[in-house]
């Protein structure tokens, strides 16, 4: 079993989304894998992803930090559950 079996969506309380996008599948990935790229989207203007790591690999972390244009910052923080390079992503919020 793995742990992405442990999690089962209740349509009354998760948010589960899904895009289809005119893109190259490894140009994705990069956005959500590389730290880097993930700062310069992750967050709708005029705010600012000021931190991201990610750990990618099944069990391992990722941690955003988004600042408003007041300088509150709020972070996140998720697991991934799990990693198919250029196939799928799935992580805990």
């Amino acid at each position: 079993m793995t742990r992405a079996d442990l999690f089962r969506p209740d349509p009354k309380l998760d948010l589960v989304l899904e895009r289809v996008v005119d893109v190259p599948v490894e140009l994705v990935w990069l956005c959500w894998t590389v730290p880097e790229h993930v700062k310069k989207w992750f967050t709708p203007a005029p705010w600012t992803t000021v931190a991201c790591e990610i750990d990618l690999r099944p069990g391992g972390m990722l941690r955003t930090v988004m600042r408003s244009p007041e300088g509150e910052e709020f972070p996140h923080v998720g697991c991934f559950l799990e990693v198919v390079k250029n196939e799928r992503l799935v992580w805990t919020t």
